[in-house]
């Protein structure tokens, strides 16, 4: 059984994941979820449920006046009196306790109406800077064991550490706070396994800092073995390269994916920008965003390589169909349908050769790259094909 678990999002994902992950040991649910998306999920998958706690990081000064508008997650949280504990800018009191523990309880019990999980995460908000959080925090997890005693829930509770800035993961002192900060929580949810996403990270991109926001979420990750020694399950990402990488190290037992798109963690609750069309190069180990130049670049690229080279024909293929991908959903399909091999292909070596392996795999992908001309510009700071192999290509030993 592979070790991945797909983020289910939309009925679009409940889709994909039939058709390319199937196989998965788990799905994550959230409690943003519509019901319809839930029903397309095959009826053998296991599922994680999050009740999207951490939506309140970005619930808004002021809700819709009419309830239509509101989403469903808003209506069913704001009905209950602890939501306002939660609210950005809210103190934390002793007196909060007992109404925080209610709204744990009520949006645990709607996972297990809704879902009936496997897993369940622990409510928690987002990491940020200060400490002012922590308090709450551990209030929540306090709260989640309480109820998990009282349901006699037989599942695993999983607790979610989702930074929103580099500065939280970057250095050793900043990290050492919030390693403390999270095995307290951990040991007060009685959980058996952490989630740990970096939201702000879009790892396929390209930047002069990423050489840094690598090497500490990778050092945060050994550091949180040694923080909670023996914990079971770690689940990193969803990233595009680095959840895959930590994997392969043996630093995270599952990576987090996408489902051709959500390569990156989008806290629930702020305004979602349209996804644009992408194009998935399976030799590059990378996507590049659809447009009349990329059909361009891809023929010309193509006549730079030798017959030999196999990158030639897949480029030739892949600016035949390359419009294709612009309506619909195919261009999701083609990106998961590549990122389930290129997941493959590690997982089929032997656990202690992973990071080897990857390491081989995307130097095929730099070195393909250095041959090539600069993507268009769509691709902004990643305009380098072999950008997005290099900066991960230098962390996988």
């Amino acid at each position: 059984m592979p070790d991945y678990i797909p983020f289910v999002n939309s009925e679009k994902d409940a889709t994909l994941l039939n058709t390319w992950y199937s196989d998965a040991p788990c799905a994550r649910v959230t409690m943003a979820l519509r019901r319809k998306a839930v029903e397309l999920l095959p009826s053998n998958t296991p599922l994680w449920a999050d009740p999207a706690i951490d939506a309140f990081h970005n619930w808004p000064r002021q809700l819709p006046e009419r309830e239509e508008d509101r989403t469903e997650l808003q209506s069913f949280y704001v009905q209950l009196s602890g939501h306002k504990s939660l609210l950005p800018g809210a103190t934390t009191s002793s007196r909060d306790e007992s109404r925080i523990s209610e709204l744990v309880s009520a949006c645990m019990g709607e996972c297990i109406e809704r879902f009936n999980p496997t897993w369940i995460s622990v409510p928690q908000l987002p990491i940020v800077s200060g400490s002012e959080r922590n308090k709450l925090n551990r209030y929540l997890a306090k709260a989640a064991a309480s109820w998990k005693a009282q349901y006699k829930f037989r599942g695993r509770l999983i607790l979610p550490v989702v930074f929103t800035k580099q500065n939280q993961t970057n250095g050793k002192t900043a990290r050492k706070a919030k390693l403390q900060q999270i095995h307290r929580c951990y040991d007060l949810a009685h959980a058996q396994g952490v989630w740990v996403v970096e939201s702000s990270l879009d790892d396929h991109k390209a930047s002069t800092t990423y050489e840094r926001r690598f090497r500490g979420m990778i050092d945060f990750h050994k550091e949180l073995r040694q923080e909670i020694p023996g914990i079971s399950i770690i689940v990193a990402g969803p990233h595009w390269g680095l959840n895959l990488l930590l994997w392969a190290r043996g630093l995270a037992t599952h990576p987090a994916i996408g489902l051709g798109r959500g390569y990156q963690y989008f806290i629930p609750g702020a305004p979602m920008k349209k996804g644009r069309a992408r194009v998935a190069f399976p030799s590059l180990r990378r996507y590049a965003y659809y447009g009349a130049t990329l059909k361009t670049w891809l023929e010309t690229s193509s006549t730079r390589l030798p017959r030999s080279n196999p990158a030639r024909e897949e480029f030739k293929r892949l600016a035949r169909n390359i419009d294709s991908y612009a309506s619909g959903d195919r261009d999701r399909s083609q990106v998961a349908e590549f990122y389930r091999s290129w997941y493959q292909r590690v997982e089929e070596v032997p656990v202690e050769g992973r990071a080897l392996a990857l390491f081989q795999d995307l130097s095929a992908a730099y070195v393909l790259g250095k041959m090539l001309g600069a993507l268009p510009a769509a691709e902004t700071t990643a305009r380098r094909p072999e950008q997005v192999a290099r900066q991960l290509m230098l962390h996988c030993l």
